[in-house]
């Protein structure tokens, strides 16, 4: 009887030191993300004490790195963070988050339109998970992923505008003057298709992250 009184009050102080550390390291780095101080190893050891509701302080962790611009690294606590029983009316907040760091590891410069229009549409599909937006029409359960999906259509289109634009074979049959003529209407269709898609990549790369989760234990969702 005693040893059964032993285990549970062992369990009982285990318990409230393990929420105690929580609340505590979950407040520091509450305070800090507020300061814009993205604090990557109290978030990382966050999650070693996290006992409940995990996904939280993966979500948590992926937004500072998020922040701190390491992209590829932030993806993969979205990933985690969405394989820890995250409930439904939260999920879909960590998959456009998840997609847009997809979004923002696109390298224009260095990257073909042919690679990045094979990224944008991965970073898409990923939104149709969950039903977050819908293929076929705008009814999907989240109103921002709907609006992010669309983002990334219009640049998508933008892309392979310019694309097609630039792979134009010329009309050797034409005059030399006919054919400047349309190789400067030609070169006038680049330069507003270009301009078009650096906009659309420039609002891509600027659309705000869900970062407003400062909670602990989910009860500040």
């Amino acid at each position: 009887m005693k040893k059964g009184l032993l285990i549970i009050y062992a369990f009982v102080v285990f318990l409230f030191l393990e929420i105690s550390i929580t609340f505590i390291l979950n407040t520091k780095v509450i305070h800090d993300y507020n300061r814009t101080v993205y604090n990557e190893n109290l978030s990382n050891n966050l999650i070693s004490f996290t006992l409940f509701e995990k996904y939280i302080s993966y979500y948590n962790y992926g937004n500072i790195l998020y922040k701190n611009q390491k992209y590829s690294e932030a993806r993969i606590q979205y990933e985690k963070a969405l394989v820890r029983n995250v409930p439904k009316n939260k999920v879909c907040d960590i998959r456009i988050n998840l997609v847009l760091t997809i979004i923002k590891d696109i390298d224009t410069f260095n990257m073909t339109v042919e690679k990045q229009l094979a990224t944008l549409q991965e970073a898409r599909k990923l939104l149709y998970e969950d039903s977050c937006a819908n293929i076929d029409n705008d009814l999907g359960n989240s109103q921002k992923a709907e609006d992010l999906e669309q983002k990334i259509k219009d640049l998508e289109k933008s892309l392979g505008s310019s694309s097609d634009t630039k792979d134009e074979p010329e009309n050797k049959n034409e005059d030399e003057k006919e054919n400047d003529i349309e190789e400067q209407k030609k070169e006038e269709l680049e330069e507003r298709n270009s301009t078009s898609t650096q906009s659309r990549q420039e609002e891509l790369q600027n659309y705000e992250t869900l970062d407003d989760y400062h909670y602990y234990n989910g009860k500040t969702w």
